[in-house]
């Protein structure tokens, strides 16, 4: 299961802005790219991924992101950038880390994150022995939550889920590998188009 961190400010994120956000965890932690590109993650040393961060979006429509987040969203007035951070459970510092770095980019562009309380700047050290865990699937769609022999799952606790840039790599990795897709969310969760 991953937690989700958004990111909404009014200029979008310069290579600059992402790579300071990327000093969540201090300079031990590697980057690499994914799903052909739009996806950066925040490695742990041995190549475990711990954040995956999408290319940021522009959103053009008036209340979009309370339409998307629901009533605790952000209010930003005319068109603004959303960036999603995705973290990983397998790692209990994976989500501070996507907090850390959402805070980040907010402060340097005047922007907000969603939920506001997964916000702030400060380093996270890694202390989990991430060589513990099962080695990483590199080759899978970094929205992927499960993945079994005859399905791949995704999980979203979010008001709305919209059909994103991950939904759409994790629906291409199943249907190349011949698995079902399955989206798991709470039962009030709405599905929308972005």
């Amino acid at each position: 299961m991953t937690k989700d961190v958004i990111t909404l400010t009014p200029d979008m994120p310069s290579v600059d802005t992402i790579l300071a956000g990327l000093f969540a965890g201090g300079p031990d932690l590697g980057v690499s790219t994914v799903a052909q590109g739009p996806v950066v993650q925040l490695c742990a040393p041995d190549g475990h991924p711990l954040v995956s961060i999408e290319a940021p979006q522009l959103v053009h429509v008036p209340g979009e992101a309370g339409r998307l987040l629901g009533s605790h969203a952000p209010l930003l007035q005319g068109p603004f950038w959303w960036t999603e951070a995705r973290a990983t459970t397998a790692v209990p510092e994976a989500a501070r880390l996507a907090g850390s770095f959402a805070g980040r980019v907010a402060s340097v562009l005047g922007g907000a994150v969603w939920p506001p309380e997964a916000a702030h700047t400060d380093v996270v050290p890694l202390t989990t022995d991430t060589t513990a865990l099962p080695a990483p699937d590199t080759t899978s769609a970094p929205a992927l939550d499960i993945v079994t022999d005859q399905a791949v799952v995704v999980m979203q606790d979010r008001p709305f889920v919209a059909m994103t840039t991950w939904l759409t790599e994790a629906v291409r990795t199943a249907a190349e590998t011949d698995r079902a897709f399955q989206l798991l969310t709470p039962p009030h969760t709405r599905l929308t188009l972005p």
